[in-house]
């Protein structure tokens, strides 16, 4: 199956710059509708997102994306479960100096409905100091497998991704989320981990991505849910009173083969204070799962 080529589209919708705690913020948002008719892998990717929007200096943080039927509110996701995925959501560099000024997201979408989109959105700040790691493994051939990647010396996560290798249906993001021990010590305890069901019957690549930074006055915050059997799960996590997200993901304990990664955003559009995902339950079990979020006050 061909792939379809990368779009680099400007930021379509912006919440605009403001000041938040000690942070000046950014929130954006793309959308890249239609494309050629499913079934096809098709990637979507924005450049600079912060730099249409924003004041001078200002950097990617973090940032997630979703796919949802266009002729419908982007909240709402109807198409059938197990139909269209995300592969890959992830940090790249697209402008110099070296730095993760974009979001990329691969998708694969196996349906007749041709009016599904892709959109990511990116939370821009005022951070110094900010490093991009990443750690490559190769996932076991139809199995999951997860890959982390630690942030480097007393650096704190505040967003991230993973990357799935390989051809339209071979591999699919299951779960990609920040952890934080909460470990004093000189051991670097706060990283990003990403985690896929590898489909065939080949080992293939896996990278896991971390933006981190010095950053003070961050809060790691998750909430529980329980997935419905051959259901599609539409669950927040909210940040504390007077906070504001920055990063965030899923984690879950649904079965391989049996979980798709719809959504992982921030709230880009209201109070900018929630992460959202959307999943899909392919089995007759209900599972258990918790959203991620990272939040600054």
């Amino acid at each position: 199956m061909a792939l379809a080529g990368c779009v680099l589209v400007p930021p379509t919708a912006s919440a605009g710059l403001a000041r938040y705690g000690d942070l000046e913020l950014a929130y954006t948002q793309t959308t890249n509708s239609g494309g050629p008719p499913p079934p096809i892998r098709s990637d979507h990717s924005t450049y600079s997102p912060c730099g249409s929007s924003s004041s001078t200096g200002l950097s990617m943080l973090a940032g997630g994306a979703r796919i949802y039927d266009s002729d419908l509110d982007p909240l709402e996701t109807p198409f059938n479960i197990g139909q269209a995925w995300n592969v890959s959501v992830y940090p790249v560099s697209q402008v110099e100096p070296p730095s993760p000024d974009s979001i990329h997201q691969v998708a694969d979408n196996r349906s007749s409905n041709a009016s599904l989109s892709k959109g990511d959105a990116a939370v821009c700040g005022d951070v110094a100091g900010r490093s991009h790691v990443t750690k490559n493994k190769r996932s076991a051939k139809r199995a999951r497998t997860t890959v982390k990647v630690s942030c480097p010396g007393d650096k704190h996560v505040l967003g991230g991704g993973g990357l799935a290798g390989g051809p339209f249906l071979s591999q699919r993001m299951v779960a990609s989320a920040p952890f934080d021990s909460g470990d004093p010590g000189a051991k670097p305890d706060d990283g990003w981990r990403f985690t896929v069901d590898n489909l065939s019957s080949r080992r293939r690549k896996i990278t896991a991505h971390a933006i981190c930074a010095p950053v003070g006055g961050l809060s790691y915050v998750s909430d529980g849910f329980k997935a419905p059997k051959r259901k599609r799960k539409h669950a927040e996590a909210p940040c504390p009173a007077g906070e504001y997200v920055i990063g965030g993901g899923l984690t879950h304990d649904g079965k391989v083969r049996k979980v798709s990664l719809v959504a992982t955003y921030p709230d880009a559009e209201a109070t900018h204070d929630h992460w959202y995902v959307d999943l899909d339950n392919l089995s007759r079990k209900r599972f258990s799962g918790r959203v991620h979020a990272v939040c600054h006050s």
